[in-house]
Order: C-alpha cells, then structure tokens, then sequence
C-alpha cells in the first residue's frame, strides 16, 4: 500500500479523503461497510479512521483499518490517539499495522479525557 506522502506527491489535482469515526452498534458497523463500497467509486486519495479516546474503539479502528486496504483496496490512514492509553495497546496497534503492511498513521497525543482539563500521561 502506498504512504500518503507518495500520494500527495504524485497528485496534481485536487482530490477527495474522508474520515470517519468507529460506529458504536453492529447495525452501525454494517452501515459503515456498506457505504465503503460505494466509497471505492468516488476513488478517494485516501480514508481515514479514527480512535476512540483512551482506545475505546482501537480494535475496531484497527480492523476497519484493515478491513479498507484488504476488502476494499481503499488506502488507508489510521489514528492512533496516545492519551489515557497503556502501552501495551499502543504497541498491539503497530505490531498489527506492520505484519499488514499499514504504513499511513497519524499518532497524536490526544486531547484530556472528558471531564479533565490537563493531560497526563499513563
């Protein structure tokens, strides 16, 4: 799968990426499916997945993640928010990106956690 950084390079147009975030029901999931396989016509650059604060939808961004590349061949971008998380999922998240040749990530510290106004890291 190309990086991003190949894609911006090699266009010279103006193109089209969306971003979505992890549905929170199956009904959701299945909505979301459907609607990436009418996305693959309109030939996005590419799409981006979000993660749920504290990794509450890592295992889904991930497979969604990979789910755009291997069934949709959509290039994907996957976020990896790093705040109130432990390191092990952290870790889990990159190993499983590497062993599939996910090479678009955008990892960020993250905002606070609801209710909190400062961050601190775990």
């Amino acid at each position: 799968m190309p990086k991003l950084i190949e894609l911006f390079e090699q266009e010279t147009t103006p193109f089209v990426s969306m971003e979505y975030f992890p549905p929170k029901t199956e009904a959701g999931v299945e909505s979301l499916y459907d609607k990436l396989g009418r996305v693959g016509d309109m030939n996005p650059l590419f799409i981006d997945f979000t993660w749920g604060a504290g990794g509450s939808t890592s295992d889904l961004t991930l497979q969604l993640t990979l789910d755009a590349r291997n069934k949709f061949d959509i290039v994907p971008n996957m976020h990896l928010t790093c705040t109130n998380m432990e390191l092990s999922k952290i870790d889990h998240a990159l190993e499983e990106c590497k062993k599939h040749d996910i090479n678009n990530i955008l990892a960020l510290r993250g905002d606070p956690p609801l209710g909190e106004e400062k961050w601190t890291a775990v």
